[in-house]
């Protein structure tokens, strides 16, 4: 068992590791990345055991002169290639042939939602490892209580998701032990909350006041709300529809002919219906179907479900564990059949049949393997990022183009982390223009941000203490768009500061009022004097983006790039033809 693990592990790495990131994603990327490289607080709920052990990594591997990029990307492959190795050490306790247990232990590598998580740098591919062996060591022949508690705490450590299962496993292992007393369960709890412990690295890590310092949450109500996640709670009504055939594309649709010949194999095989270990995993794919609907609030789209994918894979992984033990199951029925067909002789007729069997069995398992997955074609395109020039041509062209001191505010409603994070993994992980101020508009809302900007930027503390007493006279606004008008006098201040002021895109009236700012390559700059004035004219003469590909060559983040892309050059040859 623990060669076909460690076997499986090595190959799914080296599957894995040549479609890695080379250079950084966008969305979260930056932000853990930053995260990681200081030992500070990413967005809730902190993902203590990814912060801690990606740090670790990134400390190891860069002093080795590996680029921070590069090294957690891999971090993430070697977390998926332990999902398949988990994977398959299962397959290979219920009998299965080696050959057969490692290719049934690829078989997630295959599916969209998965790859897509382990070449980037994310947090899914080490919570799906915890949970992975969790799932392996419940669904053992012989189930180990305590190891499938350690592994589900240290899956939460590493991302709530894990909770998806928790109900489904807890009753299996309450089921198949022997030993049901009320000693036994407080023994299973207390092994499960022990890794939870983890999360005092949040405040902790907080009250250091690192780069990365999302929430301030070094104690009291922003710890509480950091680590319920309040930030994200929605008021947005989603579409019932479009979710559930995400689900569904998340679930079956990645594994489609596998799981309908695992199917028909099971079906034909002595008994009818489902065995115990394929059962349960039918049910925790159900049960994390169920809590996941119920969770995710968001509106479907195309940047959301990329975004969402990886929360998802608790439903992904019960049913490759489901049609892998078919096939574990398939073999052993053939050989039991093979052996009833030649009891005569006692000799070679046996043997022949039984590798005759393997032999199939190893061929129809890679086979199976090499069949294109279904599912989102935006995930498919994210599986193999190895030629992708990512998110830092962008950030450097941006900060290197920004003047002195300058201001920038990400403003870009819905995409601030797929326009920031970038800008701030240059800023903290590779030093680049420590001299800009990054503001993030759709965190202004947020108190604990307004206090951390304040704390930080001195020459920003007469405006957010006037903006605060605003505000405390004031009836507080409920509903998203007021709110950001509402703290929207924070931004018309700054036209009136010390610093340049920036915007990566066109901010409302609100803000703006009769002002005009001069587009440049990548953003828009306060210019008082005008497109006349000598900071107008090289701004206008900076060479623009000839192509929106030029940053995000696919992904949902294309979109926002040619958008933003039009808005500068219509401003450019409004102003130009005067």
């Amino acid at each position: 068992m623990l060669g076909a693990a460690a076997g499986t592990t090595i190959l799914a790495l080296g599957l894995l590791m040549p479609k890695t990131a080379r250079a950084l994603p966008f969305e979260d990327a930056g932000l853990l990345a930053s995260a990681a490289s200081c030992f500070g607080v990413p967005h809730p709920p902190g993902y203590p055991l990814w912060t801690m052990l990606g740090g670790l990594w990134l400390s190891a591997w860069g002093a080795l002169g590996v680029e921070p990029v590069a090294a957690l990307s891999a971090f993430s492959a070697l977390a998926a290639a332990l999902v398949c190795g988990a994977l398959a050490g299962l397959v290979r306790s219920h009998g299965a042939s080696w050959p057969v247990a490692v290719v049934a232990g690829l078989f997630p590598t295959n599916a969209a939602t998965f790859a897509a998580q382990a070449v980037t740098i994310e947090v899914y591919a080490l919570a799906a490892a915890c949970q992975m062996t969790a799932l392996a060591f419940a669904l053992a022949p012989r189930v180990r209580p305590m190891a499938v508690a350690l592994a589900l705490g240290f899956g939460l450590a590493a991302h709530p998701n894990t909770l998806f299962l928790l109900p489904t496993l807890a009753a299996l292992v309450w089921m198949r032990t022997d030993d049901k007393s009320f000693r036994s369960a407080l023994r299973f709890g207390a092994a499960l909350l022990a890794p939870l412990a983890l999360y005092l690295y949040v405040p902790l890590a907080a009250r250091r006041d690192p780069a990365v310092n999302w929430g301030d949450a070094a104690g009291g109500q922003n710890l509480f709300d950091h680590l319920l996640r309040r930030q994200y709670e929605t008021g947005i009504e989603r579409d019932v529809a479009a979710q559930l055939q995400f689900f569904l594309e998340q679930g079956v649709g990645q594994l489609p002919l596998v799981f309908v010949l695992a199917a028909l194999a099971q079906w034909r095989t002595p008994r009818g219906g489902l065995t115990q270990p394929i059962a349960w995993c039918a049910a925790a794919s159900l049960v994390a179907s169920v809590l996941g609907f119920w969770a995710v609030r968001w509106p479907m789209n195309e940047m959301t479900q990329a975004r969402l994918a990886g929360s998802l894979l608790p439903l992904f992984l019960p049913l490759a564990a489901a049609c892998a033990l078919v096939f574990a199951r398939t073999e052993r029925h053939l050989r039991d059949r093979s052996h009833l067909r030649h009891f005569r002789d006692r000799d070679g007729p046996v043997v022949r049949g039984q590798k005759a069997v393997k032999g199939a069995m190893w061929v129809a398992t890679v086979g199976l393997w090499l069949v294109p997955a279904f599912g989102p074609e935006t995930l498919r395109e994210q599986g193999d990022l190895s030629g992708t020039r990512g998110a830092e041509p962008y950030a450097e062209e941006l900060l290197g183009a920004l003047p002195p001191d300058a201001v920038l505010v990400v403003h870009r409603l819905g995409a601030s982390d797929i326009l920031g994070f970038p800008l701030l993994f240059e800023q903290v992980v590779h030093g680049t223009r420590p001299d800009v101020l990054l503001i993030d508009r759709g965190m202004l809302g947020a108190p604990w941000y307004r206090a951390q900007l304040a704390r930080r930027h001195p020459y920003l503390q007469p405006i957010l203490a006037a903006h605060e007493a605003q505000l405390a006279a004031s009836l507080a606004p409920s509903d998203p768009r007021s709110q950001r008008l509402a703290h929207a006098p924070i931004l018309t201040a700054l036209f009136d500061g010390p610093r340049p002021l920036c915007f990566t895109d066109l901010p409302g009236p609100a803000v703006l009022g009769e002002r005009e700012l001069i587009p440049g390559n990548l953003f828009f700059e306060w210019v008082p004097g005008g497109p006349r004035s000598a900071r107008g004219q090289e701004l206008l003469e900076m060479p623009s983006a000839s192509d929106a590909a030029t940053y995000s060559e696919s992904g949902p983040w294309l979109p926002v790039f040619a958008e933003l892309m039009w808005e500068r050059q219509s401003a450019r040859d409004r102003l130009q033809g005067r």
